[in-house]
């Protein structure tokens, strides 16, 4: 019943204010929010980063990685470059990155990771690949 009487009272209030409006203020109110609406729809649709959109349903695998002896960063930044085209030549759209981690915790007997990689895409191309 109250919610009753709060929707009536916002629906006069609404009524009351298009009243008092000219019929030109109505129609650029009108067109004003349409625009909006129709721009957010449109930057929602194409917003993308690195040829993945970013509406779909997406996924991100990390790998936490530690060097073998001998290897170097660089190493590891060969292997995912290669991996990055594979997945361009497969027409698969995924991407792959490497972090480096600016600091750790690590002590003579506890090892952390050297560099993590990301896998990122698409569900559907996560399924393909």
């Amino acid at each position: 019943m109250l919610t009753d009487t709060i929707e009536r009272s916002a629906l006069q209030k609404i009524k009351i204010y298009l009243n008092g409006k000219t019929m030109k203020q109505k129609k650029l109110n009108l067109a004003l929010l349409f625009f909006i609406l129709i721009s957010a729809r449109v930057a929602i649709a194409e917003e993308e980063y690195d040829g993945i959109v970013l509406s779909d349903l997406g996924g991100m695998q990390y790998e936490v990685c530690q060097l073998r002896p001998g290897k170097t960063l660089k190493d590891a930044d060969d292997q995912v470059n290669f991996a990055a085209s594979e997945f361009q030549r497969l027409n698969l759209e995924l991407g792959i990155i490497n972090f480096t981690p600016f600091f750790d915790n690590a002590t003579a007997s506890i090892e952390t990771a050297d560099y993590i990689t990301m896998v990122y895409g698409s569900i559907p191309a996560f399924a393909e690949g």
